[in-house]
């Protein structure tokens, strides 16, 4: 379980070492929801399962009432949530905004997971994939990723339009990706044109 927080790390001490996470109503219940859901001090799971019991611990520091957490299921059976905690000097504004704003929130934790997944992926595997470029495709990458235009590049390597944009579209397709900026982004995180 990873926990990003802005409560105090002695919470998130106790809360993984009392293994609140098997008891969290919260958490409980997103494991049976996909839509953003309310909660109270009171809610419960079942009546051993209360949130108050989680929150007494920080209660004296934020005093919470209520909260908002937005759910995100991934295929890779992980679950995602992002929850915001609503105590006695919330402003009413920013709760009725979070609710305005429910499906932008909820876009944003799908857009974040995708970021953090990403990097955490690179992070695990940090072995080059086998990408064999030629020595024309590196050539071409490396002149786009200074900003050169096509036009601009054809003249600098003495070829056509058209076979440079037929080097990008096998580039694109060596590299599985959607387009050239995307290609140029990746092949410097793979350092693939370092040597040019």
């Amino acid at each position: 379980m990873i926990i990003i927080s802005n409560i105090e790390d002695y919470f998130l001490d106790i809360y993984l070492k009392e293994r609140y996470q098997n008891i969290d109503p919260v958490i409980a219940t997103s494991m049976k929801l996909v839509s953003p859901f309310f909660w109270e001090k009171n809610m419960k799971e079942n009546p051993e399962w209360h949130i108050h019991k989680i929150i007494k611990s920080i209660q004296p520091y934020h005093d919470i009432v209520s909260g908002q957490t937005f759910i995100l299921h991934c295929p890779e059976n992980i679950m995602v949530l992002l929850s915001f905690y609503v105590n006695k000097l919330t402003n009413p504004e920013v709760i009725e905004n979070i609710r305005k704003d429910k499906n932008e929130i909820h876009g944003m934790v799908i857009h974040c997971y995708e970021i953090f997944s990403y990097f955490y992926e690179k992070k695990e595997d940090p072995i080059k994939p086998n990408i064999n470029l030629t020595h024309r495709e590196k050539e071409v990458l490396y002149w786009i990723g200074l900003g050169k235009t096509y036009p601009e590049v054809a003249i600098i390597l003495s070829i056509s339009v058209r076979t440079v944009k037929f080097h990008i579209a096998n580039i694109v397709r060596k590299l599985d990706v959607s387009n050239a900026k995307h290609a140029i982004k990746l092949s410097e995180e793979l350092d693939l044109i370092s040597n040019m």
